[in-house]
């Protein structure tokens, strides 16, 4: 004797008749959430980059990383996954605190409630977690957020600044910075992404 499971989804009422909305369906784009169609816009980030970075302080002081990024969808297509891992870090003699490795990784989504996209950073060299809003343009394919600088223990009076830019399909260019209260640039990072394998368009991230 056969057992049958049924697998009982929210339904739709449409033209007066009750059709169940699968997840396939969801990931073919039909019937998404407004958090679906919103990370939708960041499909250009999954994929896996060539990541060069160039991290500089005042009085001339560098540091220099490479290495790669992969990004993947998570959570039903509701977030993105980035994880970086550095294979290759030299420095000026007297940059402050450079450790290797300097992996990290964060999560981007959208939250429908407050009608921003979200960051959640984590990294090798701090165990603070940070979540804090992003603005994103899909015109000018332009993300950027601000943040205090508290949330990231440098003190209240200073601000960090994300801004992530699609250059074309293939390079997206990142720029960080630490500014203190009277807008002065304590700390600068330029990072460059390089596509090394296509994102979801190719098939190889749903």
């Amino acid at each position: 004797m056969k057992i049958l499971r049924f697998l009982f989804l929210p339904a739709l009422l449409l033209s007066s008749a009750l059709g169940a909305v699968s997840v396939p369906a969801i990931h073919a784009g039909l019937y998404p959430s407004e958090r679906h169609a919103r990370m939708a816009d960041l499909d250009y980030m999954v994929g896996i980059w060539e990541l060069t970075s160039r991290e500089t302080i005042p009085g001339g002081q560098f540091a220099e990383a490479s290495g790669t990024r992969s990004c993947v969808w998570v959570l039903d297509r509701t977030a993105i996954r980035c994880d970086d891992i550095f294979t290759h870090v030299r420095a000026t003699d007297r940059f402050p605190d450079l450790y290797e490795p300097r992996d990290r990784l964060f999560y981007v989504t959208f939250n429908e409630q407050d009608g921003n996209y979200e960051f959640l950073y984590m990294s090798a060299l701090s165990a603070e977690k940070s979540v804090f809003p992003a603005e994103f343009d899909v015109g000018s394919k332009i993300l950027l957020h601000v943040v205090p600088g508290e949330f990231l223990g440098e003190g209240g009076a200073a601000m960090h600044s994300t801004r992530q830019e699609l250059i074309d399909d293939n390079q997206i260019r990142e720029q960080h910075k630490l500014m203190s209260g009277n807008g002065d640039t304590m700390e600068s990072v330029e990072i460059t992404l390089r596509r090394m394998i296509g994102g979801s368009k190719g098939g190889l991230f749903f």
